[in-house]
């Protein structure tokens, strides 16, 4: 499993595309968020089980996305470091499972809101919420991984922030799954 992950319009969903066309033993899984604590634990075996699967790319994840949009939009993530790191243990269990970090400046094209069912008047206050908070945010995935690659050095895992990241994680999916 590829995890792509990093902040809205940072190229997750651009990257995934590129990969699955390249790569087309690999299916694409969009994660939503989560609405509430009781939607988070199912969301959270929904998670673990996919780190089960190989082939597979996530166009974000509820593990990671929760604790930087929970901290930033809400002062409080419904995920903290201890969630993360058993997230991590479990992610580890298939050698071929990877965190890429998308740490770039896009526009965003579009914003995918995943199967949450908003009505217009609160997709609109969260794109609003989203926009004014995007340096946070930005930072705060910046301190995520920070702390997440510098914890589990072993756990495999690329930064993309320039084109040439692009051309290595591509050589190393290359030879990760021959």
């Amino acid at each position: 499993m590829i995890i792509i992950e990093g902040a809205d319009g940072s190229g997750k969903t651009t990257l995934s595309n590129m990969l699955l066309a390249a790569f087309p033993k690999f299916r694409s899984i969009h994660s939503p968020g989560p609405l509430s604590k009781e939607t988070l634990k199912e969301r959270m075996f929904w998670v673990h089980e996919i780190t089960k699967l190989d082939y597979v790319i996530t166009d974000r994840l509820t593990v990671f996305s929760e604790y930087v949009y929970g901290n930033v939009l809400r002062n409080k993530s419904l995920i903290d470091h201890k969630d993360i790191s058993l997230f991590i243990t479990n992610l580890k269990q298939n050698p071929t499972n990877m965190v890429v970090f998308c740490d770039r400046d896009f526009t965003p094209i579009q914003k995918d809101h995943g199967s949450i069912h908003l009505s217009l008047l609160q997709k609109r206050q969260l794109e609003k919420s989203v926009d004014k908070n995007l340096e946070k945010i930005k930072e705060k995935y910046r301190e995520l991984f920070k702390w997440l690659f510098s914890t589990y050095q072993k756990t495999p895992h690329v930064t993309i922030k320039k084109e040439e990241d692009i051309i290595t994680l591509f050589n190393f999916i290359r030879e990760r799954y021959r």
